[in-house]
Parts: structure tokens; sequence; C-alpha cells
């Protein structure tokens, strides 16, 4: 039997790790390791176990423990970063086989996530514009929906779906859009306060110039319109972020 001390000292201990993870969280494209990087050398000094639950990430600092969660399925595996990845490739975070196939992400390749962070380490911050350590372009086994083709140089010229980032064409899936403008440099203003509070996996949507509202901002793009539709409600309910889900197969 627990006495009251242990009682309140163990409420103190969830209602800590509850705000931790209420402190940050970032969804995007989970990838994983391929397996002929076993045993090469990580960011975080130590040498890359497929077997072992970890993490190479974007931006945050070696150390840091992290949930990830699978938007379609809602499995979770817990993970220590001890890499850094690319995000230019469209993921923000890159599995150790083990912890991939906890979420079931080996057959998947790629899959959208949420990021919750657990606790943040006092390691190396990891830049993300550049491939480093283990993590190379040898890892990049899936490309993301849109990550072969073109960019545009200067902006959409055609109707479609872009990445926000990139301008690269999405011409499947589906997103929660988050904003409808008639006006392009509402849209960007609207990209841009989005990205001040964390989302990343931003797209806009042309319609092209005859159209009333042409320019859609979007979050996406998700495997189905249930995963969309899952996103969306966490959106509602954790950001206070009104959406809805959207098809992207016709842009």
């Amino acid at each position: 039997m627990w006495n009251k001390q242990k009682l309140f000292s163990a409420i103190i201990a969830l209602f800590s790790l509850t705000a931790v993870h209420a402190q940050w969280s970032e969804t995007g494209i989970a990838g994983y390791y391929a397996d002929n990087l076993h045993g090469k050398k990580t960011v975080g000094g130590e040498l890359y176990d497929k077997y072992a639950l970890t993490a190479a990430h974007h931006n945050l600092p070696i150390g840091s423990r992290i949930l990830i969660t699978r938007l379609d399925n809602q499995q979770s595996v817990e993970v220590r970063v001890n890499d850094c990845c690319l995000a230019v490739k469209g993921r923000i975070v890159s599995l150790s086989r083990a912890a991939a196939e906890k979420i079931g992400l080996i057959q998947a390749g790629t899959a959208q996530v949420r990021i919750d962070l657990v606790s943040r380490g006092d390691g190396k911050t990891c830049a993300g514009d550049k491939p480093v350590a283990a993590y190379s372009k040898e890892a990049e086994k899936v490309t993301p929906k849109g990550g072969s083709a073109p960019a545009v140089e200067k902006g959409p010229v055609a109707p479609g779906t872009y990445r926000a980032d990139a301008l690269k064409p999405i011409q499947s899936g589906f997103g929660v859009q988050v904003g409808a403008y008639s006006d392009k440099a509402n849209a960007e203003a609207r990209v841009e306060e989005m990205r001040k509070k964390g989302f990343k996996d931003l797209l806009v949507t042309y319609k092209g110039a005859d159209q009333k509202i042409p320019y859609k901002v979007i979050i996406g793009p998700f495997d189905t319109a249930a995963s969309a539709a899952a996103y969306n409600k966490n959106l509602a309910a954790k950001h206070k972020v009104k959406g809805h889900v959207v098809s992207l197969k016709e842009g």
C-alpha cells in the first residue's frame, strides 16, 4: 500500500510529465534508418544501434526524449534523440528500426506523426540544414509524397497544391484546410502565423487567377481522410485551430 507521501509524489510526477508534454509538440513525416547504417557513428557520438529505441530529429538537442505517435493508427513509441536528420526532404524525424517496428512503420516506409517532448536534452542542437553523421542520403529509402517533383522557382504558375516551404506539387492524399484567401499576401501571412505556432507541414493550394478565392492554406498531406480527420480533431482540441478535411487529388 502506498502512503500519502508516495501517492502525492506520484501525482506530482505525473503532473510534471504532462506539463512537459504540453510545452512542445509538432507534426510531420517520420521515416526510419536504412539497415546498412547499423554501427555507424551518430552526432551524439555513439554508434547507431538498429535494435535500440532511438531517433534522429531535425532540431531537438541530443539527449532529448520524445514520444512519437503515428496519426493514422495511434501507435506510439518513446525514443531518445541521439542523431540529426534532414527536414528539407519532408521528414522531421527518422526512427531506429526497432522504434519503427513499434508503430508499424517498416511496411509503410513513412507516416504522418505527432512528436511530444518528454524531456529536453542538453547536447548539441541539430541544425537540420545539411547531412550529418549516420543520417545521410542513404537513409532516404522512401521519398515523401511530392518529394521527387521539381521545385517552382518563383511560385505557383498553374493551379495545384504546393508545399509552402519548397513549392513542390502535391497531387494525392488529404489535408486539413486552415484558411482560404483571395490575396496571396494574406495566405503567406497565415503560413507565417502557423509556422510561428510550430506547424511545419504547411501547403498552399492555388486554384487559378480566375477563381474568387484562389489561395488555401492546408496542413498535410495525410495518406487517408481518416488520418486527416483525426489530426483535425486534435488540432481543434489542443490548439483551438478550426479546420476541415479536403482532398488534394485535384489540387
